[in-house]
């Protein structure tokens, strides 16, 4: 039905795009002064086509411009004003008898006819191609001339379409899928192309990089807000060649808002069901030298009652009497506290970008508190409020750009200090820690140098070359403690022992283990080139590799007995150390037979280091023998430092077809996976030379292939006398498929997802419906003890979500407004589940928010 739907959509656009009049139209604006409201008279207004001037006339004294019967076709207007900035606004489409309105806001500059402004319109899909991107080929390009397959979400997108976070933004993306509370740990997983792990997926800020660098992977929800963001791009496929390793599955580049004259400020507020409130603030400032962004937001919710919403799923809870099972080899019951069912959620995003001429500083924080009974089956756990991981990013970065010869030759320097931490209060009770509140603590500081040369020959063509440098020093990540963690006592003064080993036996003997600590360093040295040439304006050709030497040092805290420090633990100490060196090749073609077609084939590949927490993570419960005079381990999480780097290879095909308000893109890709690393269930372990009955270990496993395409279509209409009727629709469906080693389905992937959505704008109410449909998404799975393997998930779903906005006030000349929103997740309540993670204590299939609506009001000032 889905799929009969979009070829419905797509024939009545291609028939609306090709029977289009021919007539001409007016284009009526005015100018206007930025920062005072005032109309400007005289601004020269000149009509462009094809870059080539046609006319151009004056604004009268209410600044006001109109030109008359232009001949159907796309146009630039250019707005010139001595001492002020020039503006340009892109992709006016006119036809019929239609009057297209354009209104500037122009400001003062001393080198008015050196900087322009580019505007562009909703006009025309076509000319949005035209607007220019950064973060696939490092140097500016078109959309339609990029090496990559790139999607933009501009700040008109994020307005009209209610985005409040980066997993929004995400969720609507063709070929990204994402889990929603996948596991306690990490709350949701991010998986593209049918490649999972949220710390494949590189996130920067500006070209700077907001992903921790020592690969831990990231919660990407309500902590990562977009606010703040002038538009976002993302890059499918690997693009390691550029950027460093974690380039895996793609690049997210959230560049932020530049005020470029006078003061911008935005106080948005919302409240709704389940307590859920989402708040936040954007003041920018900016003249000809100085610019600055700060800002920040707020979410909390007390999320549904999962218990009451899904009696069949939480039927242990809601007839508990207290017990809970023993663990996951055993239906023996024991005894814990009764509490009622409360997993709360909260994010803090803060941030502020600072800018002088050609240099930036830019500063981001984020933290996540969510409830660490996410997921997990009801028998084995209690759903205490208080039981909660707490996990927080900080960034700074420091960058400068250097012209040598203006518009020739780039020098462009970036030092970056990262901090990602799980806080030493995150506090866990499962069957993991004997159902005893259990501390978990974990950190890594970073930071990175880097050094991009870029050098522009001529319009043929670009060279771009750098090196980087990165350090990283980490505890990937504590056992479960009965104490917090603390620096300058040794874990034995901590009492940090692992659980259930604070054991006397029928003997007297004492069995009491204190926890290995795996206090991490890690080196990464790299050296990157891309060479693009442009043979004709038809054929472009880009060549690109990286090579990377990383060198790891890790020291195991049970050696000594001295305090903990992160500067004593490596003095004097037999350290574990391992090397690799790595290379990502890249290879693309553009083909431009005309201004409508583009054929772009790329080729790349990207090696991906084992984060240190994947190799060091360990966890697990001690028990008495049934003799009682020793000990043995029941369900554990076992550390693995022999992992090696993990490898994707790609090769891509897309094809891009735009015709005025029409867009249709169909892309293919190939991936070819080796050494990925699996949570393995193995049986009859040993750890600390005990026995280890069930224990899940991080192993190099997974080899295969999978591919897949997508098909995505778009279409503007432009309605009215003057416009002031605005639909756009669209439309993509995305196939996946594949063999990795005896798995039925690849993990945490559907086969078929349709993703479409409805804008509809008149005048001051705009109304976005998105509409997600997903088949069927299995995890890795796992054998049992006779050896049958079994993958467990979702099934598939569909969901329906609205936003609408409706302009209460909006004052032109005075830069002030007032709107009013709404937004309804999951319209139609739908009862829907996510993949969890592949553990036998989690659920499986996870349900999923029923019916959310939210209210709230903007007020906005531009002066």
């Amino acid at each position: 039905m889905s799929t009969k739907l979009i070829i419905t959509l797509f024939t009545i656009f291609l028939f609306t795009n090709l029977h289009a009049t021919d007539l001409g139209g007016n284009i009526r604006g005015q100018v206007l002064h930025k920062n005072k409201g005032t109309t400007i008279t005289g601004a020269q207004i000149v009509l462009i086509h094809k870059k080539r001037e046609l006319m151009s006339i004056v604004s009268d004294p209410n600044g006001v411009f109109v030109f008359r019967n232009i001949t159907a076709g796309t146009y630039d207007l250019e707005c010139r004003y001595p001492g002020h900035v020039t503006q340009r606004m892109v992709g006016l489409e006119i036809k019929d008898d239609r009057t297209k309105l354009a209104y500037f806001k122009t400001y003062a500059s001393e080198d008015n006819y050196d900087k322009v402004d580019v505007i562009m319109t909703e006009a025309s899909l076509q000319e949005q191609l035209k607007q220019k991107v950064s973060v696939s080929a490092n140097s500016n390009e078109s959309l339609e001339d990029v090496p990559a397959t790139v999607h933009i979400i501009t700040k008109q997108d994020i307005d009209n379409r209610g985005y409040t976070d980066l997993s929004e933004v995400l969720m609507d993306i063709p070929e990204i899928e994402i889990q929603q509370r996948y596991s306690s740990e990490q709350y949701n997983l991010i998986s593209s192309r049918g490649i999972s792990g949220n710390e494949k997926l590189l996130i920067l800020m500006n070209g700077v990089r907001m992903s921790s660098m020592a690969l831990s992977s990231l919660s990407i929800y309500k902590n990562f807000s977009i606010r703040y963001a002038d538009r976002i791009e993302i890059v499918l496929g690997p693009s390691s060649a550029l950027y460093e390793a974690d380039a895996f599955v793609g690049v997210v580049n959230i560049i932020t808002h530049n005020e470029k004259s006078g003061l911008a400020a935005k106080l948005s507020g919302s409240y709704g069901m389940y307590n859920t409130t989402d708040n936040s603030l954007l003041v920018g400032w900016g003249n000809n030298d100085f610019k600055a962004t700060v800002g920040g937001s707020f979410y909390t919710t007390a999320d549904p009652n999962y218990p009451k919403l899904f009696p069949n799923n939480y039927r242990w809870h809601n007839n508990q009497d207290g017990s809970l099972q023993q663990n996951l080899l055993s239906n023996s019951l024991v005894q814990v506290p009764i509490t009622t069912y409360s997993t709360p959620l909260q994010a803090i995003s803060a941030y502020g970008v600072f800018g002088w001429k050609d240099l930036e500083l830019g500063v981001m924080h984020n933290n996540l508190s969510f409830s660490s009974s996410t997921a997990v089956k009801p028998t084995y756990t209690s759903y205490n409020a208080n039981l909660t991981n707490r996990i927080s990013l900080t960034n700074a970065y420091l960058k400068h750009d250097l012209v040598i010869v203006k518009k020739k030759l780039h020098l462009e320097s970036i030092i970056n200090w990262n901090h990602y931490r799980k806080a030493k209060n995150s506090t866990s009770q499962n069957v993991y820690t004997g159902y005893d509140i259990a501390y978990q603590f974990a950190y890594d500081h970073n930071i990175r140098i880097r050094e991009t040369f870029k050098y522009k020959l001529n319009k043929a063509h670009q060279f771009s070359a750098g090196l980087s440098f990165t350090y990283t020093d980490a505890l990937p990540e504590t056992s479960y403690s009965s104490t917090p963690f603390v620096l300058n006592k040794t874990v034995e003064e901590q009492n940090m022992y692992y659980s259930g080993s604070n054991y006397v036996d029928a003997d007297g003997l004492n069995h009491t283990i204190y926890q290995d600590l795996y206090f991490s360093k890690r080196y990464n040295a790299g050296i990157f080139f891309q060479y693009r040439v442009n043979i004709n304006d038809k054929l472009l050709v880009t060549l690109g590799a990286r090579t990377a030497y990383t060198y790891n040092q890790t020291q195991n805290s049970s050696v000594y007995d001295q305090p903990i420090t992160r500067q004593r633990v490596f003095l004097n100490l037999q350290i574990d150390s391992a090397s690799n060196l790595v290379i990502s090749p890249r290879i693309a073609v553009v083909y431009k037979p005309n201004d409508h077609w583009r054929l772009k084939l790329f080729y790349g590949a990207s090696p991906l280091n084992s984060s240190l927490k994947s190799q060091y993570s360990h966890y697990g419960l001690f028990t008495p023998t049934t003799n009682s005079v020793g000990l043995v381990g029941k369900n554990w999480r076992l550390p693995n430092n022999a992992l090696t780097p993990q490898e994707v290879q790609t090769l891509e095909g897309n094809f891009t077809y735009s015709n005025g308000n029409f867009k249709a893109i169909a892309n293919g890709y190939f991936n070819y996976v080796t050494n990925l690393i699996k949570d393995t269930l193995l049986y009859n372990q040993e750890f600390k030379g005990i026995p280890i009955e069930r224990a899940t270990i991080p192993i190099n496993s997974e080899k295969g292939f999978n591919y897949g395409g997508t098909i995505y279509i778009r279409q503007q209409f432009l309605l009215g006398t003057e416009e002031q009727f605005k639909l756009n629709i669209h439309a993509s469906y995305s196939y996946n498929n594949g063999k990795l080693n005896q798995l039925s389905a690849i993990p945490f992937t559907a086969a078929h997802t349709v993703k479409s959505g409805v804008l509809f704008i008149y005048k001051g109410f705009s109304c976005n419906t998105s509409l997600l449909y997903r088949s069927a998404t299995l995890n890795e799975g796992f054998a049992d003890e006779d050896g049958i393997f079994s993958q467990y998930g979702s099934k598939g779903y569909v969901v329906l979500n609205l936003f609408t906005k409706y302009k209460v006030y909006n004052n032109i000349k005075n830069g002030f407004g007032i709107d009013i929103f709404a937004k309804v997740q999951n319209l139609t309540n739908a009862q829907y589940f996510n993949t969890t993670a592949n553990n036998p204590a989690l659920m499986g299939a996870m349900p999923q928010t029923p019916i959310l609506i939210q209210g709230g009001v903007s007020l906005s000032l531009q002066r």
